[in-house]
């Protein structure tokens, strides 16, 4: 059977992590990928605001990058039919890290057109994600913005 990899780049440090299971699926994090999640802007009064840039401290998953990495290699099904026509590709998704660190707002930014069900696999590992730590300005949680590239690669 074909070894599947999927490659997770997620822009929370400047290191290179790598975390092999035993259900052969390695998940990778990468620096230095466009669009970090947390763009943190202003902070208004409105309980609704999203903060998108200047932010203290930016939301992050309870365990840190290498459990968060560890739960989507666990969860993260290859679809069938892009493992039997071999397909590979990209998906990015833009959420909401709640005050709660509750996820919301799931948006797809990018997608492999070929395989729509890595984009339905991806939402559906990220709705299923723990609650994170939410990012802070001032010691007080914000809602703030977070944007997860994942790169599916079969071998």
């Amino acid at each position: 059977m074909r070894k599947l990899i999927v490659l997770l780049c997620v822009l929370l440090s400047s290191a290179t992590i790598y975390a092999q299971r035993t259900n052969n699926v390695q998940v990778t994090h990468q620096d230095n990928v466009d669009s970090p999640i947390v763009d943190g802007g202003i902070l208004s009064s409105s309980q609704d605001s999203i903060v998108t840039t200047g932010l203290d401290v930016t939301a992050r998953f309870i365990g840190g990058e290498a459990a968060f990495m560890n739960f989507i290699s666990a969860n993260f099904a290859y679809p069938v039919r892009c493992q039997e026509e071999g397909i590979n590709g990209d998906v990015l998704l833009r959420f909401v890290i709640e005050i709660d660190g509750g996820i919301s707002n799931v948006s797809v930014v990018k997608e492999t057109k070929a395989c729509p069900e890595f984009t339905s696999e991806a939402i559906r590992i990220l709705k299923k994600s723990p609650r994170w730590i939410p990012g802070q300005i001032k010691g007080k949680s914000v809602r703030s913005y977070y944007t997860l590239p994942i790169t599916l690669k079969l071998n």
